[in-house]
């Protein structure tokens, strides 16, 4: 009871906080960054703000092993499953991860104006950042699937 009760709460919340900075609706917010997990009673832009911060910086913990290779089974697997166009790509989409992370650590310390103006500017491009994980996971899938099948690869060091 206490959960749908909270619910229900954030949910009137966000509502006032919708209207006030234009957010997204709160299921289009929740479907993709799971806001339902807030309680009504914290500071409701900033701890959106950090969900979505927080889902950015998984895009980038995904990338790293692959950019930023170093001696392990995993690093050595992704590596070698991408393309130098890919990797190129792969580069710029780091890049760009990591200054949209940055503007929404420079939005925390100026204002919830600021944070809701942030959280609207990733749903607006969250359609082409989802399709881009896509596009390098599926890859990575396809060489975790042919990796499962081979002996560990003859450069690993590890």
């Amino acid at each position: 009871m206490a959960e749908k009760d909270n619910l229900q709460k954030l949910k009137e919340n966000y509502e006032k906080l919708r209207k006030k900075y234009n957010l997204p609706e709160f299921d289009k917010l929740d479907d993709e960054f799971e806001i339902r997990k807030i309680d009504y009673d914290l500071n409701l832009v900033r701890e959106i703000k950090r969900l979505v911060s927080s889902r950015l910086l998984y895009i980038s913990d995904l990338l790293d092993p692959i950019l930023n290779p170093h001696e392990s089974l995993r690093s050595s697997i992704e590596s070698n499953a991408v393309s130098e166009d890919d990797i190129n790509e792969m580069v710029r989409f780091y890049k760009e991860i990591w200054h949209l992370l940055h503007v929404g650590a420079n939005a925390s310390f100026i204002s919830d104006d600021e944070e809701a103006k942030y959280i609207n500017d990733i749903v607006a491009r969250w359609p082409k950042i989802k399709a881009k994980v896509k596009y390098f996971s599926d890859k990575l899938i396809i060489a975790w699937s042919q990796a499962e099948k081979d002996d560990a690869p003859s450069h690993y060091t590890g």
